[in-house]
C-alpha cells in the first residue's frame, strides 16, 4: 500500500478564493503520466504550472466532477519548513 501523496517543498499550489487552510482542505494532485502540472495564467499575464489544487469544503462540494471550474484566488509555493500534511481521509 502506498502513502497518500503530499505536497513537497517547491510544489506550486492553486488555492480557491475562500482561502482554505491547506492543512484542512481537499488537495488534488495535478500530476499524471505524461502530465507535470496544471497550466494557469495569473492576472498579470505570467504563467505557471500547479502540481496541486486546494479547495475548501464548499468548493469541493459545489464543483464536484469539474474542479477546474472552481474560483481560484492565488497560487503559492509549498514552503521548505511546512509541516507534513496529515490526511483524515484521502480526497
Amino acid at each position: 500500500m502506498t502513502a497518500d501523496p503530499r505536497p513537497k517543498p517547491g510544489d506550486t499550489l492553486l488555492e480557491c478564493k475562500h482561502g482554505p487552510d491547506p492543512y484542512n482542505a481537499h488537495l488534488f494532485e495535478m500530476r499524471a503520466p505524461g502530465v507535470n502540472g496544471l497550466p494557469f495564467t495569473r492576472p498579470d499575464g505570467t504563467v505557471g504550472k500547479a502540481q496541486w489544487v486546494v479547495l475548501c469544503k464548499r468548493c469541493f462540494v459545489k464543483y464536484a466532477g469539474h474542479y477546474q471550474d472552481a474560483p481560484i484566488l492565488r497560487d503559492f509555493v509549498w514552503p521548505e519548513d511546512a509541516a507534513p500534511v496529515e490526511y483524515e481521509k484521502s480526497s
